[in-house]
């Protein structure tokens, strides 16, 4: 994996954490939503595992936000922790 993919995958994982904060939902609460485990979840967002894209958009639409604003929330948060 090339290093901007590593920075994007922990911008999304970022990103997505901070959603649920914001909306008040634990792992659990997300992963039961979109019926996965909540370890599964917790593998995707510590970049231990690669989500597929239809979870991330089912992810996004639980947290009430699109997954092109994730990405691009993503994208900006990476260009700022690259050199």
């Amino acid at each position: 994996m090339s290093e901007y993919e590593e920075a994007m995958v922990a911008a999304v994982s970022a990103v997505i954490k901070m959603e649920m904060v914001g909306h008040g939902l634990r792992q659990q609460d997300v992963a039961e939503a979109v019926g996965i485990h909540r370890e599964t979840l917790s593998r995707y967002l510590g970049g231990k595992k690669e989500m597929p894209v239809g979870t991330f958009f089912q992810v996004a639409q639980v947290l009430g936000v699109s997954p092109a604003e994730i990405m691009e929330r993503a994208e900006e948060r990476a260009r700022r922790t690259q050199p």
